[in-house]
């Protein structure tokens, strides 16, 4: 599994936090750093710096909670939007080339096995993170 992961770091050049914290907000809609940083299962310190960066590449940005005016919400761009879409599209690439010569037969029973170790893992530790 090690392998794997330092594999895709090479592969990918997006940074894999910032997608993870992209992606949750395109799922999520306008959250409090707080709850991001749930979802991400991330502690907050954590989830504020990743955020930071991605604030001074205008890929998210802060509006205030109409429900409590002194909290503000975190809420992906429309340039965040199109680097997520990017960096999906990129990701797809490298792993559709990498498995180019998989028969189907491969392909399914990889997608099956990626699956069950997922729900595994969140049966295990009681997380189930997207």
């Amino acid at each position: 599994m090690g392998r794997v992961g330092r594999q895709l770091r090479a592969a990918f050049k997006s940074d894999p936090a910032a997608i993870g914290v992209l992606y949750q907000l395109s799922r999520s809609g306008p959250v409090r750093i707080s709850a991001l940083a749930n979802a991400l299962a991330l502690d907050v310190s954590t989830t504020s710096r990743h955020v930071r960066g991605l604030e001074t590449d205008e890929l998210v940005e802060r509006q205030a909670d109409p429900e409590d005016g002194r909290a503000t919400l975190l809420h992906i761009t429309e340039a965040g939007r199109q680097f997520l879409a990017d960096a999906i599209a990129e990701r797809s690439a490298v792993l559709r080339a990498a498995t180019a010569g998989w028969d189907e037969h491969d392909l399914t029973a990889l997608n099956h096995y990626l699956a069950r170790l997922a729900d595994d893992l969140a049966n295990l530790t009681g997380e189930t993170l997207a």
